[in-house]
């Protein structure tokens, strides 16, 4: 896997070298004198060429306006620009005799190719960026817009009339900008030390009272989202525990078939041999700072309830239990069925098990290795990312110049 990836990156570096190549044979054979404009109508488009001259050499940028149009063309973008204003002037605003809402005087049309300037009549109603004014006239009032568009030197006047009405109060965003600029008006109207809020709107009574704060709403839902995750956090984290414990009993297994089958080929009983394994236990743990073993410590405990009058096949049977891995319950089971039938094979069998016990550690060790090369795959993917953006990126952006 190591040398597929060694030779991918250098696949990728001899790609960059030769586009890179490609680029400087280009650059140092091509003499650019003169560049094609974008079409009338299209938008200019920005190049980067590179001059020498005068014992001078550098990049400069240069932004290539479209061609100009002739007489026909610029009779279609006057249209064009018209046909625009006509379809987005009015915004939101339902039509021309009920307009209450911002109408929308761009400042240009067809892409930027036709110039607009706006006025409107009477003034002081609309401005020019299309903001209505309601507090300059009672219900409505009669606006002219008129519009001067330009190609170039040559110009076309637009107008057209639209009613401008007060706002619709039985729409949301009317009732919202109406009750706004009743609420202005009684601001500026009472230098009081109280500010009288309007009673009625277009002959609509108004209610006023503070909004419900539902602070204290979100902070149960909060704590009834935090105390859920908390709950399900403890309880992977006890699963994790477990797990955890459950590998560690694991990897301790194998060294205790190796002593017990050290001590019983040694011709010590299965007694002898527990309590041999204790007391080299008790002497590692003093060495290593009192460091635990879970499975040794569960071994002690076993010891100490045989010294103390407990059956040795219901110690062996508690000591399976609690070591929490089923490789112990394989081992107590073998023990006590031998306790009953005579230790003849006791050994045969514990060499059997010590055969076992090192081919899964085989099999352990080479799961890591292999959950290790996973885990490096997401870094070296990024590590191939960074290549391809760092050599083929620019290369490509070369070509295209």
């Amino acid at each position: 896997m190591k040398k597929n990836y060694i030779k991918l990156i250098i696949a990728i570096e001899v790609l960059g070298i030769v586009m890179q190549g490609m680029s400087f044979y280009d650059a140092s054979t091509d003499r650019t004198e003169a560049i094609e404009r974008p079409a009338a109508g299209e938008e200019k488009e920005d190049i980067t060429l590179e001059v020498s001259g005068a014992g001078q050499k550098s990049d400069i940028d240069i932004s290539i306006m479209p061609q100009k149009p002739d007489e026909d063309q610029i009779d279609r973008y006057f249209e064009l620009a018209q046909s625009e204003i006509d379809s987005s002037f009015f915004g939101e605003n339902e039509s021309p005799e009920r307009v209450w809402q911002k109408v929308c005087p761009d400042s240009a049309y067809v892409g930027e190719m036709v110039r607009a300037e706006w006025d409107f009549l009477p003034r002081g109603i609309v401005d020019t960026s299309g903001n209505i004014d309601h507090s300059c006239f009672e219900d409505e009032a009669v606006v002219t817009a008129n519009c001067v568009l330009s190609i170039e030197e040559e110009k076309r006047e637009y107008s057209f009339c639209f009613k401008a009405v007060q706002p619709d109060v039985f729409s949301t965003a009317g009732f919202l900008q109406g009750v706004g600029m009743l609420v202005d008006r009684s601001n500026e109207a009472n230098g009081d030390h109280r500010m009288i809020l309007p009673k009625e709107i277009s002959g609509q009574k108004l209610v006023w009272k503070r909004p419900v704060d539902y602070r204290g709403l979100i902070v149960c839902v909060l704590g009834l989202i935090t105390g859920i995750a908390l709950f399900i956090g403890t309880g992977i984290d006890e699963k994790k525990e477990v797990q955890k414990k459950r590998e560690e009993f694991g990897r301790q297994y194998p060294d205790i078939v190796e002593n017990l089958s050290l001590y019983v080929g040694a011709g010590i009983s299965l007694r002898g041999a527990f309590e041999k394994m204790e007391k080299q236990y008790l002497r590692w743990k003093k060495r290593h700072g009192n460091e635990e073993k879970s499975a040794y410590e569960n071994l002690i405990i076993m010891n100490r309830s045989v010294r103390d009058g407990a059956f040795e096949a219901d110690a062996l049977d508690r000591f399976g239990r609690e070591c929490m891995h089923p490789s112990y319950r394989k081992l107590t089971l073998l023990l006590t069925q031998n306790q009953r039938h005579g230790n003849e094979r006791l050994l045969e069998q514990l060499s059997h098990e010590e055969q076992l016990v090192r081919e899964m550690r085989l099999r352990d060790i080479k799961s890591a290795g292999e959950m290790v090369s996973t885990k490096l795959l997401l870094p070296m993917g990024g590590l191939l990312g960074m290549i391809l953006l760092v050599l083929i990126v620019p290369a490509m952006m070369s070509i295209s110049l």
